[in-house]
């Protein structure tokens, strides 16, 4: 079985163009070609400012820098440089335990434009939802504290 996490990582780069180079770059890696990684990553860009996020999700995998596999996911920033081109980098994942959480970023940029849309897009936190509203039904009468406390 082991210790499994909750894995995102993304790329950012600044246009279509970089994209294509990158993907270019990436594609032909050998760990990236044997280990099928490229039909992992989501590709989408956003309109209003062109940019290109790769994007990378998993849930309850092994994530360990001596795999194979997730070294070849991390390739992708030197597909990047190889490629010659910006990018913004980040890495979050979860572990098990709830004190288990890495958070990553790697910034090959000029300006900051990059890098702080990475930080708008990934944002990192740790929330308990209590979802009572649909199985519990507020049948028990409502408890005066006041006489609780005031005995």
């Amino acid at each position: 079985m082991g210790y499994r996490s909750e894995v995102w990582v993304g790329m950012l780069v600044s246009n279509e163009k970089d994209a294509m180079q990158l993907l270019n770059q990436y594609r032909a890696m050998p760990k990236v070609k044997e280990n099928k990684i490229l039909e992992l990553w989501q590709i989408a860009s956003d309109p209003t400012t062109g940019r290109v996020l790769f994007l990378y999700e998993a849930d309850y995998v092994k994530w360990y820098d001596s795999y194979e596999d997730v070294q070849a996911i991390k390739e992708i920033t030197n597909a990047a440089c190889y490629a010659g081109i910006e990018y913004a980098y980040r890495e979050v994942v979860f572990g098990e335990e709830t004190e288990d959480i890495t958070d990553h970023i790697d910034v090959i940029e000029s300006d900051d434009e990059l890098s702080d849309a990475m930080w708008d897009l990934f944002s990192v936190s740790r929330i308990c939802d209590v979802d009572v509203g649909h199985k519990y039904e507020s049948s028990v009468p409502a408890l005066d504290t006041y006489k609780m406390f005031a005995a």
